[in-house]
């Protein structure tokens, strides 16, 4: 049936920038020190990857110096691998049944058979 699968996953990091001139996003110099922490913080993770700590994963916004653990998440059949689709009412016809899987017959057996709901075409055989 369907399964979630969470894949790409990555490391996103804010940085609390404190420019030591006092300068801000904007101002000529300031960019050149962001990209310069940035570099640095980049290297070190590179050195040190064990132990990294994730900030809270619902946040839209985490805090200065959080670290996050980013990935995407999608549903898929796990028979074929397929992306989970379903019959919506828009698909309904003489053979479908609102909710059953689109991707392929075991996922459409499966379900049918967990409903309860008769195999008609989709027969084991």
């Amino acid at each position: 049936m369907k399964r979630t699968v969470h894949d790409n996953h990555r490391i996103e990091v804010h940085l609390n920038l404190r420019h030591p001139r006092g300068l801000r996003p904007g101002d000529e110099g300031y960019n050149e020190h962001a990209q310069r922490v940035c570099g640095e913080v980049e290297r070190a993770i590179r050195r040190h990857v064990d132990n990294l700590a994730p900030a809270s994963l619902g946040d839209s916004r985490p805090a200065p110096g959080a670290v996050r653990i980013i990935f995407d998440t999608r549903e898929e059949c796990s028979h074929c691998g397929l992306l989970w689709e379903t019959v919506t009412e828009a698909d309904l016809d003489e053979h479908s049944v609102l909710g059953e899987p689109l991707c392929c017959r075991k996922a459409v057996v499966e379900f049918r058979n967990e409903k309860g709901i008769p195999l008609g075409e989709f027969g084991e055989g």
